[in-house]
């Protein structure tokens, strides 16, 4: 069973992007509404997984992938995939830091299916070319 985290301000999407991911995987799930909430989960708890939204209030997506890689910790290491509609702006972190998936909406869950697989698995993605 896989442990996932997902981060949306929009609890509409939130609520989407866990309906897809509980339908594909056996996991739990936990979730948080911004970078901040996120980074005390990933303090008190192990994920395999971690997918957040990158525009959000208080701590954005940059920011907690940023943050999270240079804590030491659990999940320091754990793949995080980035579901954005501005790639321009997570494409740095894609190219600088290790574990770092990115899928541009809108969110398409043949292609989300395909990402998660991939993080979890411990593969590399391509750097997108949008």
């Amino acid at each position: 069973m896989y442990n996932i985290l997902v981060i949306d301000d929009d609890p509409d999407i939130l609520d989407v992007i866990c309906d897809l991911l509980e339908v594909k995987y056996e996991c739990s799930i936990d979730r948080a509404l911004n970078g901040e909430e996120a980074l005390q989960k990933t303090a008190a708890k192990k994920y395999d997984l971690i997918c957040t939204d990158h525009r959000m209030p208080i701590v954005n997506g940059g920011k907690f992938v940023v943050f999270l890689r240079g804590r030491v910790g659990h999940n320091q290491k754990t793949p995080i995939l980035i579901i954005t509609g501005h790639y321009d702006k997570v494409k740095q972190y894609q190219i600088a830091l290790k574990h770092v998936y990115v899928h541009v909406k809108p969110i398409i869950p043949q292609e989300l299916y395909s990402i998660c697989e991939m993080a979890l698995s411990g593969g590399t993605q391509d750097v997108l070319e949008k």
